[in-house]
């Protein structure tokens, strides 16, 4: 009944004051085109920022892959070691099968390391992701939703008969302080808080699957020499 009322107020000035009608149907205009500059920004923040941790996941990957491959490596590298020394000694030798059970063991040991690695990452990230960008754009988004509507919530606050200065006024500074709603400031500081801690994430997860294979190789390359002293 309240916004039929309002309605119909608003039917009477447009009908008494065309003059005025015609000033809010410009702020209505000018509300609407700002909320889809708005919802434009929020969108490319939106993608900028996911496709950088995408891309800061992707370097992970491929730090875990090299890793990876590193380990398998120097362990080939040692299987063949025991097996040269095999046919030259037999397959059945003590000493070759302990050397052999330990590489196993180190690879076993190695790739745990790697698991470990991925875990503490995804901590990481996961941290480093929840710094409030994403709540504070959604929370920015459904604001400027609000954008569509002010006009029609003003004329529905202030009686559009009586008050016609009063809401040029509401409506003029909130299109004055329109700016507000994009809450860039804290964008930024959210997404440069995103990146600095997926740096850290990654510059730790290097670090530790390096450790992992590194610490393998010198366990794998020890191994391939003691074949000679068996």
């Amino acid at each position: 009944m309240r916004t039929f009322l309002y309605f119909a107020a608003l039917f009477a000035v447009v009908t008494a004051n065309p003059q005025f009608a015609q000033e809010l149907r410009d702020f209505h205009s000018d509300f609407s085109d700002f909320h889809y500059e708005l919802n434009y920004f929020f969108r490319v923040q939106r993608l900028d920022t996911s496709e950088e941790i995408a891309e800061f996941n992707r370097q992970s990957l491929d730090r875990a892959w090299d890793a990876v491959v590193s380990i398998k490596g120097s362990a080939q590298t040692a299987r063949d070691a025991i097996n040269q020394r095999a046919q030259e000694i037999g397959n059945q030798n003590p000493c070759l099968i302990a050397l052999s059970q330990r590489l196993e063991e180190r690879e076993t040991e190695a790739s745990q390391g790697i698991n470990r690695c991925a875990v503490l990452a995804d901590g990481d990230y996961s941290q480093a992701v929840d710094t409030g960008f994403f709540g504070t754009l959604n929370y920015a988004q459904r604001m400027a939703t609000f954008t569509l509507l002010q006009t029609l919530f003003t004329v529905g606050t202030y009686n559009p008969v009586i008050w016609e200065d009063q809401i040029r006024y509401e409506l003029g500074i909130t299109w004055e302080y329109r700016e507000s709603l994009r809450m860039a400031n804290y964008l930024g500081l959210y997404s440069t808080n995103i990146r600095t801690g997926m740096r850290t994430a990654n510059l730790n997860f290097e670090n530790c699957v390096r450790t992992a294979s590194s610490l393998f190789g010198v366990d794998a390359n020890a191994i391939a020499s003691q074949t000679q002293s068996c």
